[in-house]
């Protein structure tokens, strides 16, 4: 699901807010869940970046691969 400029609410809802994601560690020494999560949150080369919502789903993976990522999130 992508965010759009001026999105409305649903339902009473506020659309969720945007998080930009970076990977900063490489593949060594990589558990295989956090290698699975970072695959799934297509972060699969160090220092790339991915703009994801803040969906409970997403906040959930970002738990798993703290220790590999740092993000932040958008201002607006």
């Amino acid at each position: 699901m992508q965010v759009q400029e001026g999105a409305q609410s649903v339902g009473g809802e506020m659309p969720y807010t945007r998080i930009a994601v970076i990977r900063l560690k490489g593949l060594a020494d990589t558990p295989p869940d956090v290698e699975k999560t970072l695959n799934l949150l297509r972060l699969r080369r160090r220092y790339t970046c991915v703009v994801i919502d803040g969906r409970p789903s997403y906040m959930g993976m970002l738990n798993i691969v703290k220790d590999w990522v740092t993000w932040g999130r958008d201002r607006r």
